[in-house]
């Protein structure tokens, strides 16, 4: 058993499902994975009310960094609320996913343009990707074949993910972090977030804490 993150062997128990590494600090899922099918959890039979609370309250946060002349690509659309929130308030925005039950669902809701990965033609001045990190357990697959093969050369990436270093998984009986191994394959900690950008070549311009959010 290796990090995900650093592939280092060092790791000490921190949750019944989960591992920490002493290099990175990155916490290591040691559940099996399931897949991103219409079986997926997350999504379901249509747009549901919790899910556009939360793309409004991230449009919120992240529309300083944002220039309506750019266009945007949120990675990991899911039934496409953060589309239809960031396209309703002046922004160019398409999604991607590789749920196709779910592309369906935000083409069925409204006009906007969706994608599989392999659909994807042109390049984005900013990719976001809210809540999407913490499922891979292969960077390589998010960064090289994912966010780089959309992203252009200095664009901007948005990312939001589980916080290891908050003080709401100690708080919260049931953190949302820990609660589905099967799906969020990697838990980061600042210091593993900027493992991770040095790797792959990506300058942080800030990191915040974002209150807790209602996503179902």
């Amino acid at each position: 058993m290796k990090c995900f993150v650093c592939e280092n062997k060092k790791l000490k128990k921190v949750h019944d499902n989960y591992y920490l590494c002493e290099k990175c600090n990155a916490a290591t899922s040691i559940v099996a994975e399931k897949h991103y099918d219409e079986t997926y959890y997350y999504g379901g039979e249509k747009r549901t009310p919790e899910v556009i609370d939360r793309a409004k309250i991230l449009l919120k946060y992240v529309k300083n960094y944002l220039d309506v002349k750019i266009n945007i690509l949120d990675f990991g659309c899911n039934t496409g609320s953060v589309v239809s929130e960031f396209n309703q308030n002046k922004f160019s925005c398409d999604g991607v996913d590789i749920n196709e039950r779910d592309l369906n669902i935000a083409r069925a809701t409204d006009k906007y343009n969706y994608y599989l990965p392999g659909n994807v033609s042109s390049k984005y001045g900013c990719v976001t990707a809210f809540d999407v990190i913490e499922h891979f357990d292969d960077f390589d697959d998010f960064f090289i074949n994912g966010i780089d093969n959309y992203l252009l050369q200095n664009g901007i990436l948005i990312i939001t993910t589980p916080n290891l270093d908050s003080n709401w998984k100690s708080i919260l009986k049931y953190w949302h972090g820990w609660s589905i191994p099967e799906y969020h394959r990697t838990i980061l900690s600042r210091q593993s977030i900027g493992y991770l950008s040095s790797k792959y070549n990506y300058s942080i311009v800030e990191i915040k804490e974002l209150p807790i959010m209602n996503t179902r």
